[in-house]
């Protein structure tokens, strides 16, 4: 069980690509650590652009975030519950982290929610402020937390039970053994990078919000409550 109230947690997810469509537009010294680095793993994947395309949006080093989706639970005035979820996304990533970062900062009294991020998006997130020359949010700066004075919820961690040496658990898997709606519509994580370049941003954005709603539904079954119908969900 959450013992954090889930309607003061701030839900977030985001979706990030490699900094460039093409490898070999990469600057000479990038792209040579990128080589010497990954040297093994290009040769089984046949080419550098290959293994690029593959792998290129896990490292902070060479990736951004192209959208940062967040939602949180609301009362109305009628005593129902709805789940408020928005997106930053889009090619300028100082203006998403800018964004997310006056959230972050205005959410005073939040603790946040993730599937993973303690282990991707906040790591992420924190050195992507630090390379584009912004303050990293309070909420992201993890330096010297203990893990028991982090109040944040991670579902992935949650589901571990405490068994941290156990196999890493997929939001689509997590959402499936607990009868909650796929997260996966029309794509998957894989297929953000050539959306983005495409310029479908909209597609991009749907995808990330899916994710947030999903965890939001994700902590309300751990809480034996009743997930949240797509009829109190809104998108602004």
């Amino acid at each position: 069980m959450i013992t954090q109230n889930l309607n003061r947690l701030l839900y977030f997810d985001i979706e990030t690509v490699g900094v460039v469509n093409d490898f070999y537009s990469l600057p000479d010294r990038l792209a040579d650590i990128y080589m010497r680095k990954n040297e093994k793993a290009i040769e089984e994947c046949g080419s550098a652009q290959e293994h690029w395309n593959k792998h290129a949006g896990l490292e902070a080093e060479y990736a951004k975030v192209c959208c940062i989706s967040f939602g949180s639970f609301k009362e109305e005035a009628d005593k129902s519950l709805i789940f408020r979820v928005k997106s930053f996304c889009g090619e300028n990533e100082v203006n998403i982290l800018r964004d997310f970062l006056v959230i972050l900062e205005n959410a005073k009294g939040y603790n946040l929610a993730f599937h993973n991020g303690i282990g991707f998006d906040v790591p992420f997130l924190a050195k992507r402020y630090i390379i584009n020359s912004l303050p990293i949010p309070r909420k992201l700066n993890k330096l010297g937390v203990k893990p028991w004075e982090d109040c944040d919820v991670d579902t992935i961690n949650i589901w571990r039970g405490g068994n941290f040496q156990s196999k890493m658990t997929s939001l689509d898997l997590l959402t499936a053994v607990l009868g909650i709606e796929s997260p996966k519509g029309d794509m998957d994580g894989s297929l953000v990078g050539e959306a983005f370049y495409a310029g479908e941003f909209d597609r991009i954005s749907t995808y990330c919000q899916n994710d947030v709603v999903a965890v939001a539904r994700v902590c309300q079954r751990m809480n034996l409550e009743t997930p949240i119908a797509d009829s109190q969900i809104r998108r602004v």
